[in-house]
């Protein structure tokens, strides 16, 4: 999938990262994380609308576009590229499609103040709760009491907004700076508790490619600023007993 979606990128002129988990295994193992089991790619706003674009006609037909757009009950503000003959043997209540897949985000600018930003990162934290009424909530990968209550609050609030609308209001507080020159960038669609991060602008100014798994795929410029931003001292390894597979994916079948 992620060489199938370099070639339409490099075929369109389109820019993309490796991503969090991906962009640490690329400079820390030059590969995946032995642990890790998905793929995690970034666009900047502009080159991530033109590849939803891009992708309706271009893409593998043994892979599919996964938006709100093309399945209305996909409840995330980010596109998939599904893998067609998979799908996760334990639905739960969620009515998207499901399969194996990689996430592609979108970067966008970050307001200069603290506050305004502050208030668009709460924003989105709250439409991403009411996004959660659609979803089988696991409420243990919650750490505090305080942010449980919030969940189960918002989730049921939710139930109350057609998801569309939801999805609409997302997308106008995530792009309500594409159009101003900014100091940082930031990714209003990654998990709740990855939201506040912000990254300089420069460090996306440009990319390099270097080795994945044997390819010679891109990254950030400033992609040590970037893993130093989302992981602190990012090469050392975590203890072994976090080191599990962050998705569930052992639940995924391939019908091949």
């Amino acid at each position: 999938m992620l060489l199938e979606v370099d070639r339409i990128c490099k075929k369109h002129g389109i820019r993309y990262f490796l991503d969090s988990g991906t962009l640490l295994g690329a400079i820390r193992h030059k590969g995946f994380i032995p642990w890790d089991d998905d793929v995690d790619i970034a666009m900047p706003r502009q080159h991530y609308e033109s590849f939803l674009r891009i992708c309706q006609d271009d893409l593998d037909g043994k892979y599919w576009l996964q938006t709100n757009e093309t399945d209305p009950h996909f409840p995330f503000a980010i596109a998939r590229i599904l893998y067609n003959n998979s799908q996760l043997s334990v639905q739960g209540k969620a009515k998207h499609r499901t399969g194996y897949a990689m996430d592609v985000f979108a970067i966008d600018n970050a307001a200069d103040s603290p506050l305004v930003q502050s208030a668009r990162v709460f924003a989105i934290k709250v439409i991403q709760g009411f996004c959660k009424s659609r979803l089988a909530v696991d409420y243990g990968i919650y750490h505090s009491v305080w942010d449980k209550i919030a969940v189960l609050v918002t989730s049921s609030i939710g139930r109350l907004f057609p998801l569309g609308i939801l999805m609409r209001m997302q997308h106008a507080v995530a792009t309500m700076y594409e159009s101003r020159k900014t100091k940082y960038k930031c990714c209003l669609s990654y998990r709740f508790r990855e939201l506040d991060r912000k990254f300089p602008s420069y460090v996306f100014d440009d990319a390099e490619r270097t080795e994945f798994e044997g390819h010679m795929l891109p990254i950030p410029k400033g992609w040590h600023e970037s893993l130093t931003i989302m992981y602190g001292d990012y090469m050392v390894p975590p203890p072994l007993e976090e080191r599990v597979s962050p998705h569930g994916y052992e639940a995924m079948e391939f019908l091949d």
